[in-house]
């Protein structure tokens, strides 16, 4: 084999290798985007207990959001939740910001540590009783 010939080969391989790693990025990449959200698309929560929230969409797709730290107020009935995101897409806690109205004039930016989206397993342990939009907010989560 002369230079020019092993240099092609290897040029060959080199690009059969990126054409790989990249159709492999192209296939993971729909499950990545399954489990985001769009910010702007909460369609209600709830708490579970003191640092942990249910999201759902309006896809009806239900996300845990682990708070950094407790917060009592999580479960008062006056509580209000405002969920936005830093850009359209909300795919880990740090795209997302999440505030607790009390009051009007009362609001408390809550630090989010992780979020996930529930699999069709974790929502029917949850029951349809305790996931967003099917109970009181005032109550606390038995069994969860």
């Amino acid at each position: 084999m002369t230079g020019k010939t092993t240099l092609r080969a290897l040029s060959i391989g080199a690009a059969s290798l990126a054409c790989a790693l990249t159709s492999a990025a192209f296939a993971a990449e729909p499950s990545a985007a399954r489990d985001c959200f769009e910010g702007t698309k909460v369609a209600d929560w709830v708490a579970i207990d003191d640092h942990t929230i249910l999201l759902k969409t309006q896809q009806s797709d239900f996300y845990r959001i682990d708070l950094a730290r407790p917060i009592r107020q999580l479960n008062s009935p006056a509580a209000r939740l405002n969920v936005g995101s830093k850009n359209r897409m909300v795919c880990a806690a740090a795209d997302l910001n999440v505030n607790l109205f009390l009051t009007a004039s009362m609001n408390m930016p809550l630090g989010v540590s992780k979020v996930t989206r529930m699999s069709a397993e974790e929502v029917a342990t949850a029951g349809s009783a305790n996931l967003p939009g099917r109970r009181y907010r005032g109550e606390r989560l038995a069994d969860f």
